[in-house]
């Protein structure tokens, strides 16, 4: 754990290889923190509107919308996305 003035930063808890060839994907990440509720982070449009692009890496960094108690959760996932593609012909 590194300590970036007041903001704590965690290495990555999970890794994840996911094929999408041409059928619809949702990427839809639960939040972190246990205690959320109807929290978690959609990052469907981001991704697939990356990939139409064609980029071959990018970074999502996701707020969570849900509530922990009576408090606004705004626990932030940092999503670093590399993506290969197969040869079209």
């Amino acid at each position: 754990m590194e300590d970036l003035h007041g903001v704590i930063a965690v290495g990555p808890k999970y890794a994840r290889i996911i094929t999408v060839a041409t059928s619809p994907a949702v990427f839809v990440l639960a939040c972190a923190d246990p205690s959320c509720r109807e929290g978690g982070h959609d990052v469907t449009d981001h991704i697939l509107r990356c990939l139409q692009q064609g980029q071959t890496h990018f970074v999502i960094d996701e707020q969570c919308q849900g509530n922990t108690g009576t408090a606004n959760c705004e626990r932030t996932m940092h999503v670093d996305v590399t993506a290969t593609y197969r040869d079209a012909s």
